[in-house]
């Protein structure tokens, strides 16, 4: 899973709601920072095909590269 919020209170807040569920999670803080890891994570290299986020939580209002454009 992949929380993208400038708002840490924001993401704080998802992140124990899922918590109980036991699902890997990452943070960026604008969409730029959401596209670079989606980026990397695709580019791993393994023959598994659990390789991208399955859930992304995105904010469509932040700096450097808003939600929309980053989607």
């Amino acid at each position: 899973m992949l929380i993208v919020d400038d708002n840490a209170f924001n993401a704080k807040a998802i992140e124990l709601m899922l918590k109980d569920y036991g699902i890997e999670k990452q943070t960026a803080s604008n969409g730029q920072l959401a596209v670079d890891l989606f980026k990397r994570e695709l580019k791993k290299e393994c023959l598994c095909t659990d390789r991208t986020f399955r859930l992304i939580f995105m904010d469509l209002q932040m700096p450097v590269m808003d939600g929309l454009e980053a989607t």
